[in-house]
């Protein structure tokens, strides 16, 4: 037993020493101006790789390798002005370097572009640039984006309101694990005058979601089982989903609960209480 935790000991050593090596090799290449390794010293110094975190640091080295039109750099720059992470918070710098790297094809900054310009966050509130800016992200297959246009068709901002367009790009990134896709998709297919109601596919849609932890879709989904719609009636799962999205702050679901608990026995209350309890999300994108 000495022997292997010897062995191992060592072999940790080791492992540590080559890691320190190679941040040192990148500080050197970084220091001599090589952009990649100005970023990925960024990236580090962001995580507290091998590294103790400094979100300053990692500011400052995206700003050199942003400098030399880095697009990773200049969208990890943008996103450190956003949240304030190492510079002091600001929009409008956010978006100018988003717009650098979205300008050389960066999906992500394409995105965070277009989330901009959809909430006038740095840029003058704008539904077209919104769209054009999300497209641009969504044919390179980006979730997020695939996301927000499928979301600018629903409701017609940017875009004519195109429902069954909007299901197009919401299934794209829905079957990529998006979330908030698949919380609107699973709403298309339940709502009247959206797609043709269709209330197993909506359910459907919703659990994908609930399961990662969408608040709105686990109401939703909630709601269906109460009521039986594109679901088996089941009052210990709508307890569970309408528990967990009133855990999440959602007001209405408190009220469900409370309404749907009234109608249980001890017996399921106890089941769904214990089911939500060891709930766990699962994961996505």
């Amino acid at each position: 037993m000495k022997k292997h935790l010897g062995a191992a000991l060592l072999a940790l050593c080791l492992a540590m020493a080559a890691a320190a090596t190679e941040i040192d090799d990148l500080r050197s290449a970084a220091a001599r101006g090589n952009a990649d390794a100005q970023y990925q010293l960024g990236v580090l110094y962001s995580n507290g790789s091998g590294v103790h975190q400094d979100l300053h640091a990692a500011a400052s080295w995206f700003a050199k390798a942003a400098a030399q039109g880095h697009a990773k750099a200049q969208t990890d720059l943008g996103f450190a002005y956003a949240n304030g992470w190492g510079v002091p918070r600001n929009n409008q710098q956010a978006a100018a370097w988003y717009e650098k790297a979205a300008q050389q094809g960066n999906a992500m900054a394409q995105t965070n572009l277009g989330y901009a310009y959809a909430n006038g966050q740095g840029v003058r509130l704008n539904a077209d640039q919104a769209a054009f800016w999300f497209r641009k992200a969504a044919d390179q297959g980006y979730a997020s984006a695939q996301a927000n246009l499928g979301a600018l068709y629903t409701f017609g901002q940017g875009v004519p309101r195109d429902l069954q367009t909007a299901a197009v790009w919401l299934r794209k990134a829905a079957d990529q694990g998006n979330a908030t896709a698949q919380y609107n998709l699973g709403v298309l297919y339940t709502e009247k005058h959206a797609l043709k109601q269709d209330f197993a596919e909506g359910a459907r849609w919703f659990r994908k979601a609930a399961e990662q932890g969408n608040a709105d879709a686990q109401l939703n989904l909630g709601a269906l089982y109460a009521s039986g719609q594109g679901v088996p009636r089941d009052l210990v799962e709508a307890y569970v989903w309408f528990d967990l999205a009133a855990k999440a702050g959602i007001d209405e679901a408190r009220s469900s609960r409370k309404a749907i608990a009234e109608k249980m026995t001890d017996d399921q209350l106890a089941d769904a209480r214990k089911r939500a309890q060891n709930w766990k999300p699962v994961g996505g994108s």
